[in-house]
């Protein structure tokens, strides 16, 4: 009798020939061009040239990440029953960069901020006293026309020095008119003994080390100083609850 294979059995034969050719093709591939078969599992080439861009020039956690430590001992109104940061605010105006309660710094005369949600022409007029009332008030004025975004006072332009250990109130006001103002704002501020820096060669090691320590004042300041550490600033300002008005 004569044997006739059944037709499943012609099928069968020729379907496992193609798959053991096929992987053998394939094992060779990935053995010989091992990126080009991680690429394809990577599934980089669904990535838009901007997509590609972005995860080509990502910037590390540790470059850009600069985080507020509020001091142990509470910032500087805390202690005094300050109240909500920015104190008086008219029409949203104007918010004082300063933490809740106020703020730390190690210098004698600092840098304030604050950020403008309109373009201003007219009088600053910043006002510095000691909250216990040992030493006089002292008070300037100036003629500005500011942008909207970050502004900022440098008081050794106005040879204004802070007293060691002394908490301070300073209050901003701008004017276009003598007796209306436009916006004001005020808060706390308290000059402490430096411990560390963070040396002066690496800016974003200065300002992360201040922040760290709680000294706000001094690291907002490394940050706003040049452009270039606007990612830094923000993740600051971040950090602070200051979230409307990141970018400026």
């Amino acid at each position: 009798m004569q044997y006739r294979r059944k037709p499943e059995e012609t099928v069968i034969a020729p379907r496992i020939a193609l798959f053991v050719l096929l992987s053998a093709f394939l094992a060779a591939a990935v053995y010989l061009s091992p990126a080009a078969a991680f690429q394809v599992a990577a599934g980089t080439d669904s990535l838009s040239p901007a997509e590609t861009d972005e995860l080509n020039n990502l910037e590390t956690e540790d470059d850009v990440d600069i985080v507020f430590t509020p001091p142990v001992i509470g910032a500087p109104g805390d202690r005094i029953g300050a109240g909500t940061r920015g104190g008086i605010n008219l029409v949203k105006r104007i918010e004082l960069l300063v933490p809740k309660g106020g703020g730390l710094t190690v210098s004698a005369s600092p840098t304030v901020h604050w950020w403008l949600s309109q373009d201003f022409s007219g009088t600053v007029r910043f006002k510095i006293e000691p909250i216990d009332g040992k030493l006089p008030a002292k008070e300037v004025a100036h003629q500005v026309d500011a942008k909207s975004g970050i502004q900022s006072l440098d008081l050794a332009e106005f040879g204004l020095e802070l007293k060691e250990g002394t908490i301070y109130i300073w209050k901003i006001v701008l004017q276009k008119s003598e007796d209306v103002a436009w916006a004001s704002g005020l808060s706390f501020i308290e000059r402490v003994s430096p411990k560390s820096d963070g040396g002066d060669d690496d800016q974003v090691a200065r300002a992360r080390a201040l922040a760290e320590a709680g000294i706000w004042y001094d690291a907002l300041t490394v940050l706003a100083r040049d452009q270039r550490y606007e990612k830094q600033r923000s993740s600051l300002l971040k950090s602070a609850g200051f979230t409307f008005m990141l970018g400026q």
